[in-house]
C-alpha cells in the first residue's frame, strides 16, 4: 500500500505502516489514533489504484455539502467520497470529507463535538432563521440591554432539549423536513399547542385545504461552552439580506448584532438555538452569519486548499 502526499510540494510515495483497518473500525479513535491510519490530506493509495484517505475543506457559502463532494469526486477522478457531517447551504467552513475505505469512518467522526462562530440579529426573524429566507416578523421596539442578553445566552450553557431545525435534513417518515417546506405544491404553518409541542401543518397551494400534520422532533442537546464575542447595533440596510427583504423593513432603523461561540454535541442546530436565544429575551431573531470552526481535535487552521491539491 502506498501513500500519495497532497499539497503544495510534489508528490512522492512512501510504505504504510499502518495499524489494521479493523482495529479503527471498532473503536472510538482520537486524532492522533486516527492519524496512524490516516494522515490529514493525504491519500493512501491501494495496489488497485485506489485512494482512501481524510481531506479537510473549506465549504463556501452558497454551496452544499453535495457540491463540496461533487468537487473532490471530480478532482480526484474518483466516485467513493463522502463527508463526516454536513453543513447548510447558507453556513461555510469546516468539513471533514473521507474518501474510499475511510468513508467507514464516518459515523464515529459525526460523533464528534462541534465548535461554531456565530452572527445573530436580534429584531428580525425569517422563514428559514437565517438570511436566505423571507422576514417573517420584525421588532424595532423591544430592545433588550446588554445584561439581558448574557442572561439569555449563558442560560443555555450546559444543554437544553431542542426542537429540531424545520429546515434541516432531519427525516420524519422518510421525507427531510426542508425538503418538505420546500415543496412547491404545499404552503405550510408552523404552529405549537404548548412549549413541549409543535407542527408543521401543510396545505394544498391548490384548494387550501391542509394536507398533512407532522409533529416536529425534539431532542437533548449538549451546549458545552458558549461565549460572547460582541454585541454591538447596525443599520438595517447592512444586514446580508437580499434586496426584495431590506425593501420591506421600515428604513433607518439599528437592529442588535449579537456574535458568540459555541461549542456543542452532535445534531445541535446553531439556527434553533439563535431563534430560541430571542424566545428568552422576547424578540424575534435569526443567522446572519455561521461558520463551523473546529470538529473535535481538528480546526479550520488544518484545511487543505483544494485547488492546490497536486495529484
Amino acid at each position: 500500500m502506498r501513500k500519495l502526499f497532497l499539497g503544495a510540494g510534489r508528490c512522492s510515495w512512501a510504505l504504510s505502516r499502518n495499524k489494521k483497518y479493523s482495529d479503527i473500525i471498532n473503536n472510538t479513535l482520537s486524532k492522533a489514533e486516527l492519524e496512524v491510519k490516516y494522515e490529514l490530506n493525504k491519500l493512501i493509495i491501494d495496489e488497485f489504484g485506489r485512494p482512501s484517505g481524510i481531506l479537510l475543506l473549506d465549504k463556501a457559502t452558497g454551496k452544499t455539502a453535495h457540491d463540496v463532494v461533487y468537487d473532490v469526486r471530480r478532482k480526484l477522478k474518483f466516485g467513493k467520497v463522502g463527508h463526516a457531517g454536513a453543513l447548510d447551504t447558507f453556513s461555510t467552513g469546516l468539513m471533514i470529507i473521507l474518501v474510499g475505505k475511510a468513508t467507514q469512518l464516518s459515523d464515529k467522526l459525526m460523533g464528534m463535538e462541534k465548535v461554531y462562530k456565530a452572527e445573530m440579529v436580534l429584531g428580525i426573524a425569517t422563514k428559514t432563521q437565517d438570511t436566505e429566507g423571507e422576514i417573517s416578523n420584525v421588532d424595532f421596539i423591544k430592545k433588550p440591554d446588554e445584561d439581558e442578553i448574557k442572561k439569555a445566552i449563558f442560560s443555555f450553557n450546559g444543554g437544553y432539549e431542542q426542537f429540531v431545525s424545520p429546515f434541516s435534513s432531519v427525516k420524519v417518515s422518510g421525507r427531510k423536513l426542508r425538503k418538505v417546506l420546500r415543496d412547491k405544491r404545499y404552503s405550510y404553518k408552523l404552529t405549537s399547542t404548548n412549549k413541549d409541542e409543535r407542527f408543521i401543518e401543510l396545505y394544498s397551494r391548490d384548494s387550501g385545504e391542509i394536507i398533512q400534520k407532522i409533529s416536529i422532533p425534539k431532542r437533548f442537546v449538549e451546549i458545552k461552552d458558549i461565549n460572547i464575542e460582541s454585541i454591538k447595533t447596525a443599520p438595517v440596510e447592512k444586514l446580508p439580506y437580499s434586496k426584495e427583504s431590506i425593501k420591506k423593513i421600515p428604513t433607518k432603523k439599528f437592529v442588535l448584532i449579537v456574535k458568540f461561540i459555541v461549542r456543542c454535541s452532535k445534531g445541535t442546530y446553531i439556527r434553533q438555538l439563535a431563534e430560541d436565544i430571542g424566545d428568552k429575551l422576547g424578540v424575534p431573531a435569526s443567522l446572519i452569519n455561521l461558520r463551523r470552526t473546529q470538529i473535535g481535535e481538528y480546526d479550520e487552521k488544518m484545511i487543505l486548499d483544494l485547488e492546490k491539491l497536486i495529484l
